[in-house]
Parts: structure tokens; sequence; C-alpha cells
């Protein structure tokens, strides 16, 4: 299996990508390009090309590239067709190159994608990429569950006259002839009873040979994926026990007199690893990541932080604000007020009537910090952002987000602020962005771990007294390693 890096968002040609196979066999244009039309119908790349005056006689493909044309990945994880692999990176990643620790931090990042989509109710790791196929899925997760449970097993109760086993004591009274010794029966022959492992057993041997074979189509890929075991367990292979009809008749019976849950989903497994591999094609686009490794983000930073929004008012110590209209409520309810709740939604008007809004602002992160008496407010912005100088002298921003991301920070520090003046307290706000192999330091503000990068400011805001957005680089392998201790 060839292994193939790339980096998310990257723009790269055809002929760049056509470069890559320069020492393989694979130099076929239309077998390239039928490679690259696989992945875009996929959803994990797009391409990009610009508009122009095409007669309706000829073909895109037909044209040579232009310039403006190119391809870019808009997924984070493992991508495997034919006899290819492309791990995509992260787009905050610096090298793709060889690096020391490269593995390890690209394992982080496929347990934490793993983590959020098992926390979000997503059944397996290729489950939000919809188009495509998550067979690549399908075969970690069997490794994994090998790792976590071995083999399938059904065990044979042999019963025996002083075995080794536990001690059947109602059939070696009934069974057994006592010797009396001053007037208390002691008997010489016990029967036990031993549960022995049926290592012939042929769903166990089918597992054996399923996994061997799983080993065999991924190998390459374990290292980078925390599996890099020895999974041979057998010569036997999965044609040796049959049609895949006869095995698949020999796992439905199987499951229909197992009880154990862990056993059911094991024998679950391997009936749908013999399903699909009758249907399964060399062409097909095996995915294992995430096409939205922006709500990855936003969730391990909800998570790392202190979020205090489901907290109540009472927890949080914080009292009414009395003069404002819509908290007119007794204490009682707003003790059990969460906090998210407390920001007022749009209200609708029209011919004297008026209703209110679903919906209203929602942050990523508020953080009720009571001992220091700030408000702090995060939000998670998978954004790239750069600040360099021209040639001028001029400082340039690049990879920012908009103006509706800036001032949309400042109403989520608008919406809070009588609450936070009533009670005593300041506020901090900021943009959290990644970052790869970043120092960290302690900020000032209470912002927390990372490195001060820069700041977003709109005058007409600030003059409102709301503090300015400061952006906060934090160095991704620490933010995870925190995130997947939780």
């Amino acid at each position: 299996m060839q292994i193939i890096e790339f980096k998310e968002q990257e723009h790269f040609t055809f002929w760049h990508f056509k470069n890559m196979f320069r020492n393989t066999g694979m130099l076929n244009d239309d077998k390239l390009r039928d490679i690259l039309k696989r992945l875009e119908l996929s959803h994990c790349l797009k391409h990009h090309i610009p508009v122009m005056d095409i007669p309706d006689d000829i073909e895109v493909d037909m044209l040579s590239e232009t310039n403006n044309e190119y391809y870019k990945f808009t997924f984070v994880g493992i991508i495997k067709i034919k006899s290819l692999a492309f791990l995509v990176y992260p787009k905050y990643w610096r090298e793709t190159k060889k690096e020391v620790g490269k593995v390890d931090k690209f394992t982080q990042i496929l347990a934490v994608i793993d983590k959020y989509n098992k926390s979000t109710k997503i059944s397996d790791i290729g489950a939000d990429t919809i188009y495509g196929e998550s067979r690549l899925s399908n075969l970690i997760y069997l490794l994994q569950d090998y790792l976590s449970n071995g083999l399938y097993s059904n065990e044979e109760s042999l019963i025996e006259i002083n075995g080794e086993g536990q001690i059947l004591w109602e059939r070696t009274i009934d069974e057994s002839s006592p010797y009396m010794n001053n007037g208390v029966p002691v008997y010489l022959d016990m029967y036990t009873q031993i549960n022995i492992l049926d290592e012939s057993d042929i769903i166990r041997r089918l597992h054996a040979a399923i996994i061997t074979e799983v080993d065999n189509e991924i190998n390459a890929l374990l290292d980078y994926i925390n599996l890099d075991f020895d999974f041979h367990l057998t010569d036997e292979s999965i044609s040796d026990f049959g049609t895949n009809d006869y095995l698949l008749y020999l796992l439905d019976r199987e499951l229909s007199r197992q009880f154990i849950t862990k056993k059911q989903t094991m024998l679950a497994n391997m009936k749908n690893y013999i399903e699909k591999s009758d249907r399964n094609s060399d062409d097909s686009v095996q995915l294992y990541g995430t096409t939205n490794f922006n709500l990855v983000w936003e969730k391990v930073c909800a998570e790392v932080y202190q979020n205090s929004l489901d907290m109540d008012m009472n927890s949080l110590g914080l009292h009414k604000v009395f003069f404002d209209e819509k908290l007119e409520m007794s204490n009682h309810l707003w003790g059990k007020l969460k906090l998210s709740n407390y920001v007022e939604k749009p209200l609708w008007i029209h011919a004297g009537k008026k209703t209110e809004a679903k919906g209203t602002l929602v942050l990523d992160v508020l953080e009720v910090d009571t001992e220091a008496k700030v408000f702090k407010i995060f939000d998670a912005k998978y954004y790239q952002i750069n600040f360099k100088e021209n040639a001028d002298g001029c400082l340039v921003v690049s990879g920012q987000p908009g103006v509706s991301d800036i001032t949309k920070q400042y109403l989520y520090q608008l919406a809070y602020k009588e609450l936070a003046e009533e009670n005593g307290y300041k506020f901090s706000n900021g943009f959290v962005i990644p970052k790869d192999d970043l120092i960290e330091e302690e900020l000032f503000d209470g912002l927390g771990k990372g490195q001060l990068l820069g700041k977003a400011k709109m005058q007409i805001l600030s003059n409102l007294g709301l503090v300015d957005i400061t952006v906060i680089g934090r160095d991704c392998y620490t933010i995870f390693k925190q995130y997947l201790q939780y």
C-alpha cells in the first residue's frame, strides 16, 4: 500500500498529484483522474474549475489545466482507494514531511475525532461523511474489538470426579456415598465442573481468519491508528470454511442462540464483514475521519475550558438583575435558570401582537470564574490567522474570521453585560485558534494557557464599554491530550 500525505484545504494541481506517483507504475492520466473524481464524489475533495466559456461538445476533463484550476481536500483522516492511502492532516499542520512525533500526533487526532463522534452519538468515525463507504471504519473497529474482547468463544462444561473445577454439592450429595466421621458426613469423591474453551469451534476459527485478513489489508496503516500489534492469528482463510452464503447461515444460527450482548456484537460485526466482502470493490472510497473538523475543534474547546453555560444561577451564586423587565420572576425560578437561557430571544411584532423566536445567540464557552470575578468568553475558531508586515512595514492579516464573527463575539459580551455588572464581574473575551508545535504560556486576565497572537477590535463596540477580542493560539497536541483525558 502506498501512503501519500496531504494537508486539508491546501491547493494542489493535477500535475502536482501526478508527480507524487513518479516512482510508481501509476502514471496513467486517466487512472489518476478517475481517482480524483471518486474522491470528489465522496465529498472529501473539492475541484475548483475557473469559470470559462466551454462549447457544449467539449468535456471538462478534455481541457488542459489552467493556472487557476486546483483541488483541495475538505477532510481530515485516512482515505483508502485501490492500493493507495491518503493521510490528510488538519490545515493548521506545519509540515507534512517526515518529522519526529508526526505519527503520534496523527494518531492522537484520529483518537480525538473518534471520541467526538462517540460523544455526538455517531455510530462510527466515517458516519458524518454521508457519501463514500465507511468500510475502513468497520475494519478498524474489528481490530479494536479483538484487542478489547479477544476471539469469539464458546465454552463446554466438563463434569469430573475430584477435578479442579467448582464443586457441585447437590450432585455430590445425591450421587456419592459419604463416610461418617463422628456423625459428620465426609465425601471422598466429589463432582466438579469446569468450563473448557472449544478451540475447534468454527465461529472462533472464522473470527481468527477475519482478523488475519483485515490485518493483511490495512497493515500499513496500523501505526497511524494506534494498532501496532501482530494480528496474524491463523493460516486458515475465510474461504476454507465455505461459501459466504454458508458462513452467513452459520452466523445467523449462532446469533439466534447467543444472548450475551458482547458476543452478539462480535457476531454482527463478522456478519457485516462477510456481507460487505461480496459488494466491496477495490475502486470504492473508504473513509476514516471527518469532513467537519471545525466542529471537532469547537467540541474540544468546550470541554477543555470550564464551561458554565449549563449551570444554574444558584450554583453560580448570581443574583437577579432587578431593573430588567424580561427577568421579572420569582427567586425560585431565577435560581433554576441556566446561564445559557439568560440571553433574550428576538421578538417578532405585527399588528399589536408579538411572538418570541425559538433561537438566540449561542456561545461556545462562557466560564464564570467566581474567584477572579471574571466572565470568560471563549469562541473556538477553526481558522489560520496570520499576522505579518509587508515591505512597507504595514500589518497584513490573512485567514481571519469575518466581520460577522467579530460583531457576534462583542454581542456575546453585551448580552451578559448587565448580569456581570450587577454581580461585580468583569469580562475577558477571546478567539481560540489551533496551532501546531506552539509553546504555551499563562496568559493575562485569566485567559488560561496559550499564546497571545493579537487582537480584534471595532471602535463602535469598544465605545460601549466592551473589552476587545484577544486572539489566543493553542497548541493542539497539548489541548487534545487534555480532551482525551476527560
